[in-house]
């Protein structure tokens, strides 16, 4: 017998997601406005190029996960409409690797332009999981913990979908998306064993990825000790401790951080993080912290209320990708684990990944406006049935 949250009030949850989210998007255009105007790359002679795209991808943002708020998310569990979204999925994975059709940038395949607009197609991968997930698990729940019948198949539709963004030489971006999609196995009844016994299976594969990569292999080494390359491989770990160290408490101030001057790569996606903990010290560090606080713990709320089996497990994917990124990212910009390309949610520069955490948001909003707690002590009902 499942006894709803009574404390749980739907709009108070919807509101408390669009602050957080919208506050994040305020911190990330400050510090891409604040770091723009330094970006020294050669050949742009607008500084503002990058703000400009930035200000494009919130607006986007903002409007998708207002519309598809409005939008019941059963309607992207339909058969039809769920299938045709993993074919366009899976091809755009295939076509991305094709010369001609993938756009190259620091020496690997991951995009795809559009009408002159680049897009990940691995980006998009995150969301068509989730819903595939919540598909068959809802689909063939009574077969989940069924070696053969359920789980087996079920991984291999994971591992096909992850090989083909390993084949982009993205390593960091497949291991995300099966967590993601672990976590809701498990929440969705596949056996804990069994997933244990996947997991332990897939570590030598991931070993192996690695060696065979020389680069991957010296982010390993540069990770464990960056000093003896200072000046290459380890340099970028470096020039993020030295921001982070620099600011301190209170930071150095808002747009006088001294890193984004052509001494920190990639301050404005991959290591953003960084960047706002020269600026505004510990203290910005907390803010931005306690909106994801805020943020995951209402959406751990949206998941205990969800009004079925398919919300709350959509709600589940959603959550966790949000939750596993914003960890992976500031883990890498403080170097406890090995420097990753993974943006932080709404603050990080980036189209793909803010135009598609928004549709999630979209979903996630959307669940929780149906979400709604019973009288205390009064047994939930899902499908006419008591649970």
């Amino acid at each position: 017998m499942k006894i709803a949250d009574t404390r749980f009030n739907p709009e108070e949850c919807r509101g408390a997601i669009l602050l957080s989210v919208f506050a994040l998007m305020a911190m990330g255009t400050l510090f891409v406005f604040s770091a723009s105007a330094y970006y020294p790359i050669a050949g742009i002679d607008d500084p503002f190029q990058y703000f400009r795209k930035h200000l494009f991808f919130v607006f986007g943002s903002a409007v998708t996960m207002c519309v598809l708020s409005y939008f019941d998310y059963r309607i992207f569990l339909g058969e039809k409409l769920l299938y045709l979204l993993g074919f366009i999925t899976l091809s755009m994975l295939v076509l991305v690797l094709i010369p001609g059709f993938g756009v190259k940038i620091n020496g690997a395949r991951r995009w795809i332009q559009i009408a002159g607009i680049t897009f990940q197609p691995s980006e998009l991968a995150k969301l068509t999981g989730i819903l595939l997930c919540t598909h068959f698990l809802t689909k063939y729940s009574d077969r989940v913990q069924d070696w053969k019948q359920g789980f087996l198949p079920a991984v291999a539709a994971i591992a096909f979908l992850a090989g083909l963004i390993v084949l982009e030489k993205d390593l960091g971006t497949p291991v995300l998306i099966v967590s993601i999609l672990f976590i809701m196995l498990l929440a969705g009844g596949a056996r804990a064993d069994h997933l244990a016994l996947v997991t332990a299976a897939g570590v030598p594969i991931l070993v192996l990825l690695i060696r065979w990569d020389s680069y991957r292999m010296k982010r390993i080494l540069m990770f464990i000790n960056p000093w003896p390359d200072a000046q290459g491989a380890g340099y970028q770990l470096i020039q993020s401790w030295i921001g982070i160290h620099k600011g301190g408490i209170s930071g150095v101030g808002l747009g006088q951080g001294m890193q984004k001057q052509g001494f920190l790569p990639a301050n404005m996606n991959d290591f953003i993080f960084a960047t706002v903990s020269e600026e505004m010290g510990a203290i910005g560090v907390s803010i931005l912290i306690a909106l994801f606080a805020v943020f995951l713990y209402a959406g751990w709320k949206v998941i205990l209320n969800a009004p079925d089996q398919s919300g709350a497990l959509i709600a589940i994917g959603v959550v966790a990708m949000i939750g596993l990124q914003m960890l992976i990212h500031m883990l890498v910009n403080v170097g406890l684990i090995p420097t990753k390309g993974i943006a932080l949610p709404f603050v990080s520069l980036g189209g793909s990944s803010m135009l598609v955490t928004a549709a999630c948001i979209g979903l996630l909003l959307n669940i929780a406006a149906q979400a709604s707690p019973v009288v205390e002590g009064v047994p939930a009902v899902e499908g006419g049935q008591v649970v």
